[in-house]
């Protein structure tokens, strides 16, 4: 199972190679996009088993936040992105989320996760609250097709 740095790594590397500087902000976004199309591809298995967490600007991995909160304004590539490896589905995932979901600003992201029912349902302001993982895969389950 891949952890949620390991998404976040595999995102940034992405960027990267696109020429496309990436925030703190955006790679939190995709990961929690990637964990909901990987739960919608496998049948409600989770890609990572972080706790994704309702903040005031949407849902955030904290664990990836605090890897990258002192790189808000562009990350580089990691230095030890050589360890990353997923299994196929796993990959098609991260890919699939990189590729529908990477053409959003960090902001249109955050304006999108603000309208989808896991961060509605469970944002408290001034809190950080776990969105649980079956509201994802609820979410995920309905409003997303994958061809």
């Amino acid at each position: 199972m891949a952890t949620a740095i390991d998404v976040a790594k595999y995102m940034i590397i992405r960027a990267m190679k696109d020429e496309d500087p990436i925030t703190n902000m955006k790679v939190q976004k995709l990961c929690y996009y990637a964990l909901g199309v990987y739960s919608k591809l496998s049948n409600g298995k989770k890609l990572f088993n972080e706790n994704v967490e309702a903040w005031q600007h949407g849902p955030v991995v904290r664990e990836v936040y605090k890897e990258y909160a002192r790189k808000s304004n562009g990350i580089t590539i990691p230095d030890d992105y050589s360890d990353l490896s997923f299994n196929n589905l796993e990959q098609k995932a991260v890919d699939i989320t990189y590729t529908y979901f990477s053409q959003y600003s960090a902001w249109r992201l955050r304006e999108m996760t603000h309208a989808e029912t896991p961060w509605k349902r469970n944002y408290e302001e001034s809190k950080k609250n776990i969105i649980p993982f079956e509201d994802i895969k609820s979410f995920f389950d309905k409003s997303i097709t994958i061809n």
